[in-house]
């Protein structure tokens, strides 16, 4: 489809250079750009050629009135003119211009592409195809389905492509904003030497849907404008050192501000089961059917109950040397997945009658042993209606985030607060909303269900040995050496992965354990921080 499009090139040789190249910016061997009628013709590096194809387009643009309603913009009738002086490609659409300004500097080459829309309209969403590459060998990156993309929300966009005799690292120069960029697949199956670099807004459907949505829309009479780049090395390049500027730049604008000097373990206490559907212990109080919260003699054994559960918790707590617990669900658990964990503790009480007057008492058994408490929250607000429940989205999750802390700060003194459903895995809610929250409470720990690198800057984001997670990512230590993870150890393979939580710890990574009963796992937890103690 693409050669309809294409007319005989003349190569001009045009070779441009970028002055002013960033500090620290390595400079091993040479690039060149050769341009055509249609733009690019040939990207050398060192002499190899790299460039395929070099003729970009507007896959698709999406357009939306005042009403809401979308359109497709046209992409027919358009000019294209090359100024091999500047290295500027500018294509005329009948909504607007795209330019592509491409330069060199050493081992570097700069891609920046500004799309103006001169229609009425709202310009919400496109598709920018720019040159295909090729590359001497199948990048090693490349397993021939996933594809490379970034998103540029909340990670520096740092795509490596190694393909033997060097690599070369895609990167996009502005770490702040949104962009999906990268190669979504490979155009030579199975030999997957050709890939097509591609830009986009809003969401591809041909993407993978983990992607999130990026909403950068154009209005009328504006222009967007972004900065790529290609940066060569030869065998041996790293992302270290290809594009360390990039992550040194990520780090500037989302600087490290996480004051948590305590790096003990902590405990984690569960005080219920989901969704029984027991009549007299509806919010599944200790797995226990027996239990009746209908009575004021049941309503005493349980508190009774809950207050001899923390004592032999803060025993367990206090053996492991750990610096506190976060109860998950003070709520209780009336409901199914995914309401299961409420995490809101200013109705727990009114959730859990039966929990009144006890609460107080409970946390305070925690604070006298001198250990933190903590408790579990949501970003959503959570709602019972005769549909059922529902945990429902709100414009502000960053104050409901901070109501809900001033809360259990003010009545039980909480500092360690599991954030639970912070949007998808993949996509987590905006970091700045929990950097809100974080700037609120410098004097807690955030312990985030999802994240990003963002999050770490401010936030000991959660995850899980059984995962085959085993401590902070090097993508997240490259940028905030003093990253921190609260790694969970419950069912996971700590024997296996024994030197790899040994090393997160020494590291500085806090182990959560389970602290309402003697699980065999907590003595080898004990065992890594004696370990890591010693060194």
């Amino acid at each position: 489809m693409l050669s309809l499009f294409l007319a005989p090139l003349i190569a001009l040789g045009g070779i441009i250079p970028l002055i002013g190249e960033p500090p620290g910016m390595p400079e091993v061997g040479s690039t060149q750009i050769a341009f055509g009628r249609w733009g690019p013709t040939s990207i050398k590096y060192n002499g190899t050629e790299f460039l395929s194809d070099g003729w970009t387009y507007i896959d698709y643009a999406k357009f939306k009135d005042t009403s809401g309603n979308v359109s497709d913009g046209s992409n027919t009738s358009t000019t294209t003119t090359v100024d091999t002086d500047s290295g500027v490609v500018s294509q005329t659409y009948p909504w607007g211009i795209v330019k592509t300004k491409y330069e060199t500097a050493g081992s570097r080459v700069n891609m920046t592409v500004s799309i103006r829309n001169d229609s009425s309209k709202t310009l919400a969403s496109f598709m920018f195809i720019m040159p295909r590459l090729q590359f001497p060998q199948k990048p090693a990156e490349y397993d021939g389905n996933t594809p490379l993309l970034a998103h540029n929300a909340g990670e520096p966009t740092a795509v490596p492509m190694s393909y033997g005799s060097g690599t070369m690292v895609f990167a996009n120069e502005d770490v702040t904003q949104p962009l999906i960029a990268g190669f979504p697949w490979a155009l030579d199956r199975p030999t997957s030497t050709i890939f097509p670099l591609m830009v986009n807004t809003g969401r591809d459907g041909r993407y993978p849907p983990s992607l999130p949505f990026v909403d950068r829309p154009i209005v009328s009479g504006a222009t967007l404008q972004f900065t790529l780049s290609l940066r060569f090395g030869p065998a041996g390049s790293t992302l270290a050192t290809l594009a360390n500027d990039v992550f040194q730049n990520f780090a500037t604008a989302f600087p490290f501000k996480l004051q948590w000097s305590d790096r003990r373990p902590i405990g984690s206490l569960f005080l219920a089961t989901s969704a029984t559907g027991w009549p007299k212990n509806p919010r599944g109080w200790f797995g226990d059917s027996s239990i009746d919260v209908t009575t004021s003699s049941g309503v005493a054994a349980l508190q009774s109950r809950l207050l001899a559960y923390a004592d032999s918790s803060i025993a367990i707590l206090k053996s492991m040397n750990a610096q506190g617990a976060i109860t998950w669900d003070v709520e209780g658990e009336q409901y199914p997945h995914a309401t299961t964990y409420i995490g809101d503790p200013r109705i727990a009480e009114k959730l859990a009658p039966e929990l009144e007057g006890v609460l107080d008492r409970y946390f305070q058994k925690f604070r006298d042993a001198g250990l933190r408490v903590g408790v579990t929250l949501r970003p959503q607000q959570f709602a019972v209606t005769s549909g059922g429940a529902s945990q429902n989205e709100v414009t502000d999750p960053a104050q409901q985030l901070i109501d809900k802390i001033t809360y259990a700060k003010n009545r039980w003194g909480c500092t360690l607060f599991y954030i639970d459903s912070n949007g998808d895995p993949n996509d987590p809610i905006d970091a700045a909303f929990i950097e809100r929250v974080a700037a609120a409470f410098p004097d807690v720990l955030l312990i985030p269900e999802s994240q990003n690198t963002r999050y770490y800057s401010t936030t000991a984001p959660y995850d899980e040995l059984r995962m085959g997670v085993t401590g902070t990512p090097a993508s997240v230590q490259r940028i905030y050496p003093g990253a921190v993870t609260v790694l969970n150890i419950a069912d996971g393979d700590l024997d296996g992965k024994h030197d790899a939580v040994l090393s997160a710890v020494r590291r500085g990574d806090i182990l959560l354990f389970r602290a309402w009963f003697n699980d065999s796992a907590n003595a080898k937890v004990k065992a890594i921080y004696d370990a890591a103690a010693q060194n």
